[in-house]
């Protein structure tokens, strides 16, 4: 099931992810997703889309004045590369959609 590719590629059982941080860089060529899997027993690792044509980003709900640490995942889908198909970063505030050349998923444990 593509939703739990995220949880092979990073080598470890399916559990909870929080996003925690969200980056657009050079001149949005770069978008980099610093994630958290596990709230429980925290473990950082980031999601870096390179060579971005486009992103999008929707509020799913009406944003709020107060400020959140983090945002809990539903599903993260990295679709394919080389913009075949959007990825597609699912929490319960929003979703990013990104189609990009290349990605990189980097445990930072």
């Amino acid at each position: 099931m593509r939703r739990l590719e995220i949880f092979r590629l990073l080598d470890v059982r399916p559990a909870g992810v929080l996003i925690s941080k969200f980056q657009v860089t050079d001149w949005g060529r770069t978008v980099k997703v610093e994630c958290l899997y596990d709230p429980d027993d925290p473990k950082p690792f980031a999601i870096i889309f390179r060579h971005v044509r486009e992103f999008h980003w929707e509020w799913l709900q009406e944003p709020s004045d107060e400020l959140h640490d983090s945002a809990d995942v539903i599903a993260i889908q990295l679709g394919q590369g080389k913009y075949k198909e959007l990825a597609v970063v699912h929490t319960l505030e929003f979703e990013l959609r990104v189609s990009y050349q290349e990605v990189e998923l980097r445990k930072l444990w």
